[in-house]
C-alpha cells in the first residue's frame, strides 16, 4: 500500500518536519509506504 500527503502547501519547514515525523510513525504502524510530493511533483496512480 502506498499513500501520499496532501494539502500540506501552507505549511512551513517547520511544520513539514512535524508532519514527516507522524508520517513516519504512521507508515511504520500500518505498514504502508507514505510519501510527500515535492511542489510540482506528479506521480501517476
Amino acid at each position: 500500500m502506498r499513500a501520499y500527503a496532501i494539502h500540506d502547501g501552507l505549511m512551513n519547514e517547520w511544520g513539514l518536519r512535524v508532519l514527516d515525523g507522524v508520517l513516519a510513525m504512521e507508515a511504520e504502524r500500518s505498514g504502508a509506504d507514505i510519501r510527500r510530493l515535492k511542489p510540482g511533483e506528479t506521480v501517476e496512480l
